[in-house]
Order: structure tokens, then C-alpha cells, then sequence
């Protein structure tokens, strides 16, 4: 009888390779319930997930109506040479439209608001800055046009049409199109819910103090409940990380060490335990009962990278967002970097030049021929370049980029 090959486990905790690292993370967090579904106003649903198709639930508009302000008039009524001299004889308001059979004469027109209805024997609009007024009367220089000026039934949307796509943020385009088309309400998922947390007690003065005020002001986005738990020492961590599980979707988390084994003894797995990338590959996530657990390296650089290629798709994809990782930009690199066929590599690069192509320099050198720290070299940067394991740039080479003012959601 053959020997039977021995059972490899489904987590393997060796480091993967960089995109089967990024993989298996995702889908861990992709194999959780999704988050309950609310309704909401759509006045107050920007930067909400929509958890739903929203379709037209009729024509809209549902009948011709003014597209200007100006003179409604029956195109027949200019026959002959013009110019032509027509009468007003009233006003159709958008909410006071006149019946379909209003009974005006040859050569009568009458004042239109923008949206109001038009009856089928008036078939054009003449706008207030073509037409000279003169007391009851208008002047037409030029004969007018059927249809001009008329916005017709379902211009806006047809009955059934889709107005917005599930599982996206919604953007002010669509709030716009969802309040245009008379929906009062959505379904929307609940907010995320993430703590923060620092392993290694509560220095204010510390880089965990740092690091949670930048997390902070990256998640303040109206799709996430934001709350900071302060640095937790190592007595105090596994209890801890079992308290914001109770209640966080996610949590996230600056190590300054032995983050996983509590993490480990508090109940939870280890999914992946560090990335093949440059800087922040630290970065691993957990498993705590239903609550993900984003482990970041402290320091500034290293925890801002690992937030960009980790961090935020992790919460993307947990709050039911569908595009879970970043669209980069492409620039032109003014920088050489050999490729790396182990790792990934993401340098600090800052936009020298303008254009819909930028020029972007390393931030990598000295200014002024002195050396400087992490941080100044943080402050100077305007993103990330993104070299993929096997990936290197010549100088003058295209690159791909993605902002650090982007928040990379």
C-alpha cells in the first residue's frame, strides 16, 4: 500500500510569499459574516457602504418638462419670415402645470420655470436671454426648434434603470443621483467598529502615543467607529485584546513585540505572521473569535507602508467595501532601485515635478548633506512607490505610486 503524504495545514505560519501573504489574509477576513445592514437618509449616507442595488423606481421625469427658464411656445407658431412677435398669456409654475389641453391661440406663449411639465402642444422653450421682452410681448428673432429646451420623459433615468452599485462607498456623485431620483432612504452597512492599541504600556512620549494618534486621524472616516485603547502592557494585553474583541471588528495594532503569542493565548490563530516587503514587514494579521486583528510594526514608516498594503484592505474588505486594495498612479521615477525577487518594495517618494505624469524623487538622500531621521524624511514624502517582489526602476522609468494624503480608502 502507498505511503499516504502527510497533511499540510491550511495556515501555515513560515512567511508566504508577498501576493499569497496578502491572499490569505483577505480571505480569512472575507470568510467572516458580513456587517448587519441599517437604513439610513441618503442626505446623511455619504461616505456610507451601500448594502443594496438601488434601481429607478419610475421614469424620471416622468413627463416632458422645461429644461430653462424661458418662453414655452408651439414651434408651428413661427411660420413665415420672421422676426416673429408672440404674446405672453400666463406662467406654468414646476409645481402648477397647465392641463394638457390649455386652449392658447396661434402666436401665444407662456412663462416657464425649469422643471416644469410641458404639454404635448408646446414643443419648444425659447431661454429668457434669446428673446427680447417688451411689455406682453415677446420678440423671436430666430424660429424655434421642436424639442429645444425640453427635457423629455426618462432623460434622467428609465423605470429600472441602476442607479448605484452595492458593496461601494457612496460618494457625493451618487448621493446626488440617489436624492435626484426621490429616494429618501438606503440600505447601508453598520459602521466598522475598530480599536487601536499599542502593545508595551502607556508612554505618552512613546512612538505607540505616535502611532495611535496618526491611525486615529487616518480612520476618521464616516464608515468607521473609531476608539483608541491606549498602550497596554504586556500583564495586561491578552485580557485586553479579549475585551475590544467583544465588541471592535476589527483591531488594530502597533507591536512592539509579543502581540501574536497573546494573541495566541488569548484564543485567537495567527493567519499571517509578517510580509516579503520594505519597509513594514512586521505586519501580520490575527484571528480573534470574529474580530480581525491587524498587527503593524511601531515605527512611523514601517507602520504607515504596512497600513497601505494591509491595513486598509483588511478594513475594506471587513466593512463589505468590494474594492478592497488601492488604484495606483503611475509616475516617472528620478530614482534607480534594483529589483528585489524575494520582497516588495515601497520607498518614500516626493513629487518634484508637475504634471498629469509626475516626476518623483526618493526620499532617500540627505538634505543639505546631513543626515536626518525617519520622521523628516516622513515629512517630506507626498507617498509610496510600490515595487513588486521581482520589480526594480531605471531612473526615468515608469513607475506606480499611491499618495500618503489619499488615506488609501
Amino acid at each position: 500500500m502507498p505511503a499516504t503524504a502527510p497533511l499540510v495545514p491550511a495556515l501555515q505560519l513560515e512567511e508566504p510569499s508577498f501576493e499569497r501573504g496578502l491572499r490569505r489574509a483577505l480571505d480569512a477576513i472575507a470568510a467572516l459574516p458580513p456587517l448587519p445592514v441599517r437604513s439610513a437618509a441618503v442626505a446623511t449616507s455619504y461616505d456610507r457602504v451601500l448594502a443594496e442595488r438601488v434601481r429607478a423606481d419610475a421614469d424620471l421625469p416622468a413627463r416632458a418638462v422645461a429644461g430653462v427658464e424661458g418662453y414655452a411656445v408651439a414651434s408651428a407658431a413661427c411660420r413665415g419670415a420672421g422676426p416673429w412677435r408672440l404674446r405672453v398669456t400666463g406662467r406654468i409654475a414646476a409645481a402648477h402645470p397647465v392641463p394638457e389641453k390649455g386652449g392658447l391661440v396661434a402666436r401665444e406663449v407662456v412663462k416657464v420655470a425649469p422643471g416644469s411639465s410641458m404639454p404635448s402642444f408646446l414643443d419648444a422653450v425659447l431661454p429668457v436671454e434669446t428673446v427680447r421682452r417688451d411689455g406682453s410681448y415677446i420678440h423671436v428673432a430666430a424660429p424655434p426648434v421642436p424639442g429645444a429646451g425640453i427635457r423629455p420623459r426618462a432623460a434622467v433615468a428609465r423605470c429600472g434603470d441602476a442607479l448605484a452599485q452595492p458593496d461601494r462607498l457612496l460618494d457625493p456623485r451618487t448621493v446626488a443621483v440617489l436624492a435626484t431620483a426621490g429616494c429618501g432612504t438606503v440600505k447601508v452597512r453598520r459602521t466598522l467598529r475598530v480599536a487601536i492599541l499599542s502593545t508595551g504600556g502607556a508612554r505618552q512620549d512613546g512612538p505607540g502615543a505616535a502611532g495611535r494618534a496618526m491611525l486615529g486621524a487616518a480612520l476618521d472616516r464616516r464608515w468607521i467607529t473609531c476608539r483608541d485603547l491606549g498602550g497596554i502592557g504586556s500583564g495586561g494585553l491578552v485580557r485586553g485584546l479579549q475585551e475590544a474583541a467583544e465588541e471592535a471588528d476589527v483591531i488594530v495594532a502597533l507591536d512592539r513585540g509579543g502581540l501574536a503569542g497573546a494573541v495566541r493565548e488569548a484564543g485567537g490563530r495567527v493567519v499571517l505572521d509578517g510580509l516579503a516587503m520594505h519597509p513594514g514587514g512586521g505586519a501580520g494579521l490575527a484571528m480573534l473569535g470574529g474580530t480581525a486583528v491587524v498587527m503593524l510594526p511601531v515605527e512611523p514608516v514601517d507602520a504607515l507602508t504596512a497600513m497601505a498594503v494591509l491595513g486598509w484592505p483588511a478594513m475594506r474588505r471587513r466593512a463589505g467595501i468590494q474594492h478592497g486594495r488601492v488604484t495606483p498612479r503611475t509616475g516617472i521615477a528620478a530614482f534607480s532601485l534594483p529589483a528585489d525577487p524575494a520582497r516588495a518594495a515601497y520607498p518614500l517618494v516626493r513629487v518634484a515635478g508637475a504634471g498629469e505624469v509626475p516626476t518623483l524623487e526618493a526620499v532617500a538622500d540627505a538634505v543639505g548633506g546631513e543626515d536626518e531621521g525617519d520622521l523628516a524624511r516622513l515629512a517630506r514624502a507626498d507617498g509610496l512607490a510600490i515595487l513588486l517582489p521581482g520589480q526594480g526602476v531605471r531612473f526615468g522609468g515608469q513607475v506606480s505610486w499611491m499618495p500618503l494624503g489619499d488615506r488609501y480608502a
